[in-house]
């Protein structure tokens, strides 16, 4: 029984080094093509490889959508949305677009209110909050307009630089 739990870790051993080579290989693979695509994305606090890459996937399939910074928040799913409950209007984010660059801007705001200087309150508590002027339960949830204002802008790329990839699609799908 030993023997035979001592070998199935060691095959368990051999196949985690083997996955982490692979994904070693591919973070390899996705720095350079961010570099060579949009080597300033990388640049900003809190928008690391993983979502730059989302980000890029996302303006790369849909670059006739993406004319404003608007059209870029709605596709991401963080554009706000007036509603009204009869007395109180207000505002809320849509609940629609790319779940994964929603993901990727969730992270990015969240690393940002982490780490960046410039998100950390000059105080602690309720007066550093009311400095700032912002209610401290609505700050993360408006918080990714920033980085879509930054992202759109490092993401840009020139229109005849776009990928060709919604073409391709749409003929495999035609088959």
């Amino acid at each position: 029984m030993a023997r035979a739990t001592h070998i199935t870790l060691s095959l368990l051993a051999q196949r985690i080094e083997q996955l982490t080579g692979q994904i070693d290989e591919l973070n390899r693979r996705l720095t350079r093509l961010v570099e060579r695509h949009a080597p300033q994305l990388l640049i900003p606090v809190g928008i690391g490889l993983d979502s730059a890459v989302t980000l890029l996937i996302t303006m790369g399939v849909n670059p006739e959508r993406l004319n404003t910074e608007a059209s870029f928040a709605a596709l991401c799913g963080v554009s706000p949305i007036e509603y009204s409950s009869g007395q109180r209007s207000s505002r809320r984010l849509d609940h629609g677009g790319d779940r994964q660059a929603n993901a990727a801007l969730h992270r990015i705001v969240f690393t940002r209110l982490r780490f960046d200087p410039r998100t950390q309150p000059q105080g602690h508590g309720a007066d550093a909050t009311s400095a700032r002027g912002a209610d401290a339960r609505l700050q993360p949830r408006w918080e990714p307009t920033t980085p879509v204002r930054e992202a759109d802008g490092l993401c840009q790329l020139p229109k005849d630089q776009g990928p060709k990839r919604p073409h391709a699609m749409k003929t495999a799908s035609a088959r």
